[in-house]
């Protein structure tokens, strides 16, 4: 079985029972953790013994790839300048924009979630995250998203990018990427 390097980005309730059960689990090598409140970080680090804590998300973006994760299925994954700089899946992007960004306290255009988070026990038909996409009740709930479930594929890379940026969405190619936060207001 191979261990994995897992970050948590923001530690607040639901972020710090993620890296509590995280630490816990035989396949995390090693947890790292980002929160911008110092006094929350101490905490979740007394308790998970995290390989890194820090107030900035970009100490922990340091690998050549990381992938987003939804109900147990890679459903984004490239390099961090390009997953981060430019999201492409509905739920990367809220990710994203709720980064927290120490240097401004601006909370710019972040994206909130809605309806019921599925039981992992019961995932949707289709793609496992249209009940809560954003982007499928703007494109007037597309039957497709509720029948087939998209798979991983390739898009364009940027020029210098040597890491494949994959996505699974079926709108994907027809989204503007996004920005990442800067700390700049």
């Amino acid at each position: 079985m191979q261990q994995v390097e897992v970050a948590v980005i923001g530690t607040g309730w639901c972020g710090g029972i993620r890296a509590e059960t995280l630490a816990r689990s035989s396949l995390v090598d090693k947890l790292h953790i980002c929160e911008i409140r110092p006094d929350r970080l101490a905490e979740v680090k007394a308790l998970t013994n995290a390989a890194t804590a820090t107030l900035d998300y970009r100490d922990i973006v340091n690998n050549d790839r990381i992938a987003v994760v939804y109900l147990g299925r890679v459903i984004e994954e490239g390099s961090p300048v390009e997953l981060i700089g430019s999201p492409r899946h509905p739920y990367t992007r809220a990710l994203v924009s709720v980064i927290p960004v120490p240097e401004t306290v601006d909370a710019g255009d972040r994206t909130v979630l809605t309806g019921e988070i599925p039981n992992p026990t019961a995932i949707p038909p289709g793609c496992r995250f249209h009940p809560r996409c954003p982007l499928y009740r703007e494109l007037g709930e597309p039957a497709r998203c509720t029948s087939d479930d998209p798979a991983l594929h390739e898009l364009a890379a940027r020029e210098g990018d040597d890491v494949p940026h994959r996505v699974a969405c079926h709108f994907a190619d027809d989204v503007p990427s996004t920005a990442a936060p800067t700390g700049s207001s």
